[in-house]
């Protein structure tokens, strides 16, 4: 999910990636409630994060509790971010509609994060811009 938004949501100027400590397929409820929010990700398909990916990565983003205990040591330069969510196919419950809204309320927590993590990017990004002389006006 985490990805699919910050594709979404800022790649015009992000490299977003996915990879995940366990590769399974994509839970059908994930496909349902992200299709919910206009995101397709029925073809998708989940890859194992491998050393390279995170010295590749500026910023890795872990969005399971669990996950973060399987992670291996970043490299110095990358920055680790732990966004600690409940593992929706772990609140299964007998009702469906139960199911459906624990995963749609990882999905909003997941898109607000990630909107303001792009938010903050830009603002780090445009203060960098701010400090070099400006563009002489045309006359």
């Amino acid at each position: 999910m985490a990805a699919a938004y910050a594709h979404a949501l800022g790649s015009d100027w992000l490299d977003p990636r996915s990879a995940v400590t366990e590769v399974h397929t994509i839970n059908s409820y994930t496909i349902t409630i992200m299709a919910e929010d206009n995101i397709d990700i029925s073809q998708q398909s989940p890859i194992k994060f491998t050393p390279a990916m995170l010295h590749w990565a500026d910023v890795v983003i872990t969005v399971c509790k669990h996950t973060k205990e399987y992670c291996p040591p970043l490299p110095s330069a990358t920055q680790a971010v732990h966004w600690q969510f409940t593992d929706p196919p772990k609140t299964r419950s007998a009702a469906d509609k139960e199911t459906l809204q624990a995963y749609r309320d990882i999905r909003i927590a997941i898109k607000h994060n990630i909107k303001g993590m792009i938010g903050g990017l830009k603002m780090m990004a445009r203060n960098e811009n701010s400090h070099t002389k400006p563009p002489t006006p045309p006359r």
